[in-house]
């Protein structure tokens, strides 16, 4: 569609534009959030027992991973479908091994590394922490840490691979 291309012809960098995805992203994350927490408390009674507040902090962080990773997906697809064929590729099987749906303690040893570098796995760390057991900053700072440093990482390397056309 050539979007980028009229970009280009603005006094926008590079930055920015990646810049504003972000932002983009974490609104969409904010409403998506909302309207889970809506529906789970009106339709299933759902409680939580910490802070929304500390909880802000590692979601406003994973989101900003996710999106990092999401733009490293996309610079190296042609199109927009292997786009969405890669990201499924990549999202598909962290869920499964971040221990959202089973147990990672359940899964073999060999896999024990892999699943301790996906981002997704301290995110889900450090919400089961704040939102079961009522975790503070000070017991999810490492959990924080490791997502700061993927989203700074991967929107480092989006931002160095982003290319106008």
């Amino acid at each position: 569609r050539k979007v980028l291309r009229r970009l280009q012809v603005t006094p926008v960098t590079s930055a920015q534009i990646l810049g504003a995805q972000v932002i983009g992203g974490a609104l969409t994350v904010v409403l998506q959030v909302l309207v889970l927490i809506l529906v789970g408390t009106a339709l299933f009674g759902a409680r939580n027992h910490g802070s929304w507040a500390v909880a802000a902090l590692p979601m406003l962080l994973g989101t900003a991973a996710f999106v990092g990773v999401g733009f490293l997906l996309t610079s190296a697809a042609r199109t927009s479908e292997s786009a969405r064929g890669l990201a499924a590729m990549v999202a598909f099987p962290m869920m499964f091994l971040s221990g959202i749906f089973f147990p990672v303690t359940a899964l073999p040893d060999a896999l024990q590394v892999v699943i301790k570098i996906l981002p997704l796995t301290w995110l889900s760390d450090a919400l089961h922490q704040v939102m079961n057991d009522n975790a503070d900053l000070g017991a999810i700072a490492g959990d924080c840490v490791v997502l700061a440093a993927w989203a700074v990482v991967t929107l480092a390397l989006a931002v160095w691979r982003f290319r106008w056309d």
